[in-house]
């Protein structure tokens, strides 16, 4: 039998090495050219409501990146090159948040499936009118990852044969 302490300290670390994959591979997609901790912040610690205004301000260069972004060199080389696809996925990714990170298994969590059934249509229409390949195939991970925690395996395994590559 294992120990639960043995458990939880090598899940912990499973998730740790997803956040490292992660912002690295952020990283390598723009060129080494943003330092690891922003792309961090950005990604895991930025509100949806800095980010939403983010995709504002890449959209009107008129407008300043939002205050608590400021300083954020990721934020500002996405304003810079006007990559809006990516400020738009990061809101999407920020609002499939609740429905699919880590939770107290012990805690009572009401079901949210309309919400998620929403996001995935919403995610679908993005992942369509999004150009970027890169941006596309974090779209399809989103969708694949909201279905399987709404437990339609059917829907899951759909929307992988339709949304990854061939």
């Amino acid at each position: 039998f294992l120990d639960y302490e043995v458990l939880y300290e090598e899940y912990g670390r499973q998730s740790y090495n997803q956040v490292v994959a992660n912002v690295q591979e952020w990283q390598e997609r723009f060129c080494n050219e943003v330092s690891l901790d922003d792309i961090y912040d950005l990604v895991y610690k930025a509100s949806i409501y800095d980010v939403r205004e983010l995709v504002n301000s890449v959209n009107n260069r008129r407008l300043p990146l939002p205050i608590n972004l400021r300083g954020n060199g990721f934020a500002r080389y996405i304003k810079d090159t006007g990559c809006d696809e990516t400020a738009v996925y990061l809101v999407f990714a920020k609002e499939c948040e609740p429905f699919v990170v880590e939770y107290d298994a012990w805690e009572l969590r009401e079901d949210n499936e309309d919400r998620m059934r929403n996001l995935i249509e919403r995610g679908r229409r993005a992942f369509m009118d999004t150009e970027s390949y890169y941006i596309r195939l974090r779209y399809a991970y989103q969708l694949i990852r909201l279905a399987h925690y709404l437990r339609d395996y059917e829907l899951t395994v759909q929307l992988y044969d339709y949304l990854m590559p061939k």
